[in-house]
């Protein structure tokens, strides 16, 4: 268990992001909306950290930045298998209308 309530607010984004990265996977779209502001949220605790405490966070928030990474390259192949769907759709639908 987590005792510290910064690494908590930290594992629990990175647990979030690694869920969407599955749903991603699976072919689900995932909303985003409030990411801003628990990054926000986040930023200023580890700011209002003490300094020591500060360096400790460090590993974990970049474990967090290292999974939004691979989260944001998970949605664009996302995003890119979609269009080359629709494309070939379109293509199809079209050679079929001649």
């Amino acid at each position: 268990m987590i005792d510290d309530p910064i690494e908590r607010m930290l594992d629990d984004l990175y647990r979030a992001l690694a869920r969407s990265r599955c749903a991603v996977a699976d072919g689900a779209e995932i909303e985003l909306a409030g990411l801003d502001d628990e990054a926000a949220r986040l930023a200023a605790a580890v700011e209002a950290a003490p300094r020591a405490a500060r360096q400790h966070l460090l590993a974990a928030l970049h474990r967090v930045l290292d999974e939004l990474d691979a989260l944001a390259s998970d949605l664009t192949h996302q995003r890119g298998a979609r269009l080359a769907r629709q494309a070939a759709q379109a293509y199809a639908a079209d050679r079929s209308a001649r």
